[in-house]
């Protein structure tokens, strides 16, 4: 539609660069806008200006959406995460919440709220993907896992992390172990922290494993080397991951890594360091059930005297 009164363009905007003539270009500017506005008003059509997008799922450009549209006020709490196909940001809560979403939970042991986005790429012809991306808060800052689901696969693949969580750090100064327990369900990687933690004598530190049946004390495949000046060691286990020490107040400081191999297979790496020397640690274990604890100890009657220690995980 043409601009009204004759006018083909509008006027120039006013200028600061030539404030004589500001006052006068500004009113002519504001007037055009005023008259252009009114004439397109007038000739409105409402059922197309006000028109909403027949579905939640619709995909009529220009329309109003309507609540619900891409996920926009809705709720997951009453409906399954793995039905979210559409293209949106929803809420939903953890497996441990009253109002726990159905579906495979992101996260199983959360009693609480998450968002899920939503990526509706498409599904039917060949190499078609959606994706879903799940976020908790926690006290260290947002979690969050990812899954994808394609036309060629058999369903949804498992939630995998792009983020840490941290334990409570524990103080290594007395006692004869430290444990970390309660841990949730689907940790794919592990890590043990070592801050400065020394023993009283020169037993090596210990790291076992463990399940809802109790720690697993047999069945590693575990060594630790150690290189400390022109001289070099090894030790080997069958009840832990081993981690080398030379003698009494030989702090460490460091980290172990668990990574899950398949199923409750897990396998481990780790190193550490001091002033007087490097030391490495392998090893593997199949738990025969589901991750739940982590215990820091050692070979032999010697006690923590020094240090701190704390876990890390992703999904």
């Amino acid at each position: 539609m043409a601009p009204p009164n004759g006018i083909t363009s509008p006027p120039d905007a006013p200028s600061l660069a030539d404030p004589a003539n500001f006052a006068q270009q500004a009113a002519a500017f504001v007037a055009w806008i005023a008259n252009f506005v009114e004439n397109e008003w007038e000739n409105l059509d409402p059922d197309v200006f006000f028109a909403v997008q027949s579905g939640l799922d619709a995909l009529e450009a220009g329309f109003l959406m309507p609540v619900g549209a891409f996920g926009l006020g809705t709720s997951l709490a009453a409906g399954n995460v793995d039905d979210r196909h559409t293209s949106g940001f929803y809420f939903g809560y953890g497996g441990a919440h009253a109002s726990a979403s159905a579906g495979v939970n992101p996260f199983p042991d959360l009693d609480g709220p998450f968002v899920l986005q939503v990526n509706n790429h498409a599904l039917g012809g060949a190499g078609e993907y959606i994706w879903q991306k799940a976020t908790k808060i926690v006290s260290n800052g947002p979690v969050s896992v990812l899954r994808v689901k394609t036309t060629d696969g058999a369903g949804w693949t498992a939630w995998g992390g792009e983020g840490f969580e941290r334990g409570t750090e524990q103080a290594t100064t007395s006692g004869t172990a430290i444990d970390w327990t309660g841990l949730p369900a689907g940790i794919n990687e592990l890590t043990l922290h070592l801050d400065a933690v020394s023993l009283s004598g020169t037993d090596g530190f210990l790291v076992q494993l463990g399940t809802s049946g109790g720690f697993v004390t047999s069945g590693y495949v575990a060594n630790a080397a150690t290189i400390f000046g022109s001289s070099a060691g090894e030790a080997l286990s069958t009840s832990g991951v081993p981690i080398t020490n030379i003698g009494a107040s030989e702090a460490l400081n460091g980290h172990l890594t668990f990574k899950r191999m398949d199923g409750d297979k897990w396998t481990a790496s780790g190193s550490f360091g001091n002033s007087t020397g490097s030391y490495f640690s392998s090893g593997k274990i199949d738990l025969g059930a589901e991750l739940t604890q982590i215990r820091l100890t050692r070979s032999g009657s010697d006690t923590f005297d020094a240090g701190a220690a704390n876990i890390s995980w992703r999904y």
